[in-house]
């Protein structure tokens, strides 16, 4: 008897083995997709708080660098106020011959009124000490080598000057001088009116500012020199 031979049956259709790995890597795409959504939906929400955060540190940080140097243009600006007062009445009187006696009391009461001003001085065209609100506070041959005198001689500005921490000769504290020059009745320059202001009065002030830790403030001139730090 000759074999029949069985017709070969054609089917196109996957096996199911090969259908479940589809659906198994179609699965895990999908959690993967998930996954990349969430991490990139946290690191915009951590992106945004953080940039939201740097934003308000840097507000604050504004206002209260604003309200600091408002303080301390207050401060400054009383002392700028008292030189200007007394070098219109001294720019009208010969520093030379004058002794200026009568003078005394009006920097004694000007002192008095300030508490961040610790001294006042009329110096005169050579440097000399005219008069000072503190007479028993020690005594000072010169002040013609100190910074603010050798500006004031050399320039005819009449603005005054904010000059940059010194010792001062009476009693050794740190002051800042403040400062203006006088002149003649000719405009010719004739000495230096200087007031002195304490760097320790300066620290209680910005000691009354929560910095944070590690926070740090003070005020400094245009030139970039610090007068004090806290």
């Amino acid at each position: 008897m000759r074999p029949v031979a069985t017709p070969e049956r054609s089917d196109s259709s996957t096996p199911p083995s090969a259908s479940g790995r589809g659906v198994v890597r179609l699965a895990r795409a999908f959690v993967a997709f998930v996954c990349a959504v969430m991490l990139a939906a946290n690191a915009w929400v951590v992106l945004t708080t953080r940039t939201q955060q740097l934003e308000q540190a840097r507000l604050a940080n504004e206002n209260l660098a604003r309200a600091i140097a408002q303080q301390m243009d207050a401060l400054f600006g009383e002392t700028e106020h008292v030189l200007a007062s007394l070098a219109f009445e001294l720019d009208k009187r010969d520093l030379a011959d004058d002794p200026l006696q009568d003078m005394q009391p009006n920097l004694v009461y000007e002192v008095s009124q300030l508490e961040q001003l610790e001294n006042l001085y009329v110096i005169d065209a050579q440097g000399r000490w005219s008069m000072r609100s503190q007479p028993d506070a020690g005594a000072e041959a010169s002040s013609a080598a100190r910074e603010y005198f050798i500006h004031h001689r050399d320039s005819a500005s009449e603005r005054v000057r904010i000059g940059k921490p010194i010792r001062s000769q009476p009693d050794g504290r740190w002051v800042i001088p403040v400062s203006r020059r006088l002149n003649d009745p000719y405009g010719q320059f004739a000495g230096v009116m200087l007031g002195t202001v304490g760097v320790e009065r300066l620290v209680r002030v910005l000691a009354d500012y929560e910095l944070g830790g590690g926070g740090a403030n003070g005020p400094g001139r245009p030139d970039g020199v610090i007068l004090t730090r806290w």
